[in-house]
């Protein structure tokens, strides 16, 4: 059986579905888990970007499937969003919808460097800095600030792009500086915090609400 590994684990539809006829013949819909996958907390670090993970999983299941209902905890899984439902919608490549949102979100940039962006994101993907491979941070938040760069204003401040701009900016801080206290950090927790409106902080808002905020607790 081929599969697909991340960082140690399995990335595989779950089997059974996939080998057996669904009792009563009755059609498959999936629920995907576009948000909650390899990076905690949930979206604290910006854009959760995975369309080679995502990928592998339709190219299992999409002979099985009729339909689908997302899992979703944010809007920093938006990229995501689009990914699956184009796959449902008609087979549609990840890196062609890449290439089709560059172009209507990101207008101005470069539509063939975004997806390069997104596969760069999506292999710093982790959050132990070990783990990491070395340099591919520093690549990403060059070609995020080559992008921003030719996107007009409007674009640069637009939310979808600040989520992704901020996950490459994040990605330097905490993969190679190994803090998300520096400065920079925080600034851009700061500005993850106001794009989600997230409350302020407290202890009351009880512990799971870590597992799907910035981790900024002032």
């Amino acid at each position: 059986m081929d599969r697909l590994r991340g960082r140690g684990r399995a990335r595989d539809f779950p089997r059974w579905p996939l080998e057996h006829e669904l009792p009563g013949g009755v059609p498959l819909i999936t629920f995907p888990e576009i948000s909650m996958w390899g990076l905690g907390p949930w979206g604290g670090f910006g854009a959760t970007v995975l369309p080679r993970h995502f990928t592998g999983l339709w190219n299992q299941v999409k002979g099985k499937a009729q339909g689908c209902m997302l899992y979703s905890e944010g809007i920093y899984e938006d990229l995501n969003k689009v990914i699956e439902l184009q796959f449902y919608w008609n087979d549609r490549p990840a890196e062609a919808t890449l290439r089709e949102y560059a172009d209507y979100e990101l207008y101005g940039a470069d539509p063939e460097e975004f997806p390069a962006l997104c596969r760069l994101l999506e292999l710093d993907h982790v959050n132990d800095p070990d783990a990491a491979p070395a340099g591919l941070a520093q690549k990403a938040l060059a070609l995020a600030e080559k992008l921003d760069a030719a996107l007009p204003e409007a674009g640069r401040r637009s939310w979808r792009w600040r989520l992704i701009y901020l996950r490459a900016v994040l990605d330097v801080e905490r993969l190679v500086g190994r803090t998300v206290q520096s400065e920079t950090a925080v600034a851009a927790l700061r500005e993850l915090i106001a794009l989600y409106g997230l409350p302020k902080y407290s202890e009351e808002l009880g512990p799971m609400h870590r597992a799907i905020r910035p981790p900024l607790y002032e």
